[in-house]
């Protein structure tokens, strides 16, 4: 397990570098600038504030200076919101866009697992075809389409929940509803999927012959090589929420991430969109790196292969 977890951390540095610099050179190569915006500027306050900010410097001086400041845990200041630095905005907004994450992640996985199971266990034709509707349903609906149904429903007719903004915990219901829906319908797939195959090995049939009840058989024997390939998939899903919330915090008007990286790319603000893309791409390569993690200590052979 030590040399799994070392070859992957050995794997994550490079690979993070990459992401570093592409998205350096994709945000500099994008038309526009960070002080395009302001029309009244003259060409010497201009070039005052590029030169402030290093952005009068060749290419490859400014991403040498950008490198050396990752490695210290500085990602800049903000060009357009002069009174923060990267570090301070993605702080004040990571935790809520985190448990926004977390929260979707969770809600799907209950509910993906559960119905997956079900369906698996009480198969009929009937069964088949309504997760077969729903889970294509869940997840061919973009969550820009989802939020916003879920808003006019629960929020606009029933006046159940509120719809904008964050006040307290029943402000993230419909955002992580909205997030956990698509990953839920993929969860059920797989999770039905793998089930129906794990019920047929020889173990399985064993413990039936013993005359052990379905849902015994289920709970001790079937479930737990039925969720390898779900603990696989819960990684990447955990970051795709994450960074799917950006979308969904824009929808509900929620003061997290999203709307900096929003921001950040339409004014050109540089360190901050490399900022929230490292951090993110970071994030993703942790979650992906426990989700290795936790599949060879579920499935000990996974370690050897």
């Amino acid at each position: 397990m030590l040399k799994l977890a070392l070859r992957r951390i050995a794997g994550m540095i490079p690979t993070l570098l990459v992401i570093v610099t592409a998205s350096f050179a994709i945000i500099r190569l994008a038309p526009g600038g960070p002080f395009d915006q302001e029309q009244m500027l003259s060409a010497t306050v201009r070039a005052n504030l590029e030169r402030a900010y290093g952005l009068d410097q060749p290419l490859a001086v400014q991403y040498g200076r950008y490198l050396r400041g990752l490695l210290h845990g500085d990602f800049g200041p903000s060009l357009r919101q002069r009174d923060f630095t990267v570090g301070e905005l993605i702080r004040q907004g990571l935790p809520l866009s985190a448990t926004l994450g977390i929260a979707a992640t969770a809600l799907a996985a209950l509910l993906g697992v559960a119905a997956g199971a079900a369906a698996a266990l009480w198969r009929s034709a009937r069964t088949d075809l309504a997760l077969a509707a729903l889970t294509a349903l869940g997840i061919a609906l973009p969550s820009f389409v989802t939020g916003p149904l879920l808003a006019w429903v629960f929020g606009i007719r029933l006046h159940w929940l509120p719809v904008a903004g964050f006040g307290s915990p029943r402000y993230l219901v419909l955002p992580v509803l909205t997030l956990a829906l698509p990953v839920a319908a993929y969860l059920a797939r797989l999770t039905r999927t793998s089930l129906l195959e794990v019920l047929r090995q020889p173990f399985v049939r064993s413990a039936r012959a013993r005359g052990l009840g379905g849902l015994r058989v289920l709970w001790h024997h079937a479930l737990l090589p039925a969720l390898l390939p779900v603990v696989s998939y819960l990684g990447p899903a955990l970051a795709f929420v994450i960074t799917g919330s950006l979308v969904v915090e824009a929808v509900f008007g929620l003061p997290g991430t999203g709307r900096y990286l929003v921001q950040g790319a339409i004014e050109r603000d540089y360190p901050l969109v490399m900022g929230m893309v490292v951090v993110y791409g970071a994030l993703t390569l942790a979650l992906n790196f426990i989700a290795d993690l936790t599949y060879g200590w579920l499935d000990p052979g996974s370690r050897h292969e």
